[in-house]
């Protein structure tokens, strides 16, 4: 508010100049062209006032919309702000934590180890059993046989 009585009071002040210029060229001049100016006055009177209000209003909106942006661009800066900190965050290792994690690293590592531990633990016990069915076969074979 305070800027925009600024405002008016230069628009005032610079039409009371104008006016009181016109005031002392009619004291001064004829009176066949007082009429005139006196015409002439109020019609720079009226375009002065509607040219303040036009100005008044350009100010008001344009600092509005400063403050909008100044809104917009804070906010933006935060969020800026807010990824950067989010992205240089690093674990005990010193690894980002948006990186994969050393520990889970390791882990997968264990994890493969023992999968391939346990197939081939799989695959032995499979040739085991592949084995015994063999020899339970012949059992089978030489049974029948001596019953025959």
């Amino acid at each position: 508010m305070e800027q925009l009585s600024t405002s008016n009071m230069v628009g005032v002040v610079a039409l009371a100049y104008i006016v009181i210029k016109e005031v002392f060229v009619l004291v001064k001049g004829d009176s066949k062209y007082t009429a005139r100016r006196v015409d002439e006055i109020h019609a720079l009177v009226s375009q002065t006032s509607i040219s303040i209000i036009d100005v008044h209003d350009k100010v008001a909106y344009l600092y509005k919309r400063n403050k909008d942006m100044e809104v917009f661009i804070t906010t933006l800066c935060d969020k800026l702000d807010d990824l950067w900190r989010w992205h240089a965050k690093e674990d005990d290792d010193g690894v980002k934590i948006w990186y994969v994690r050393k520990a889970l690293g390791d882990v997968i590592s264990e994890l493969t180890g023992l999968i391939k531990n346990l197939s081939s633990a799989l695959l032995e016990e499979a040739q085991l059993l592949e084995k015994v069915l063999n020899k339970l076969d012949s059992l089978e074979c030489a049974e029948k046989e001596d019953v025959l």
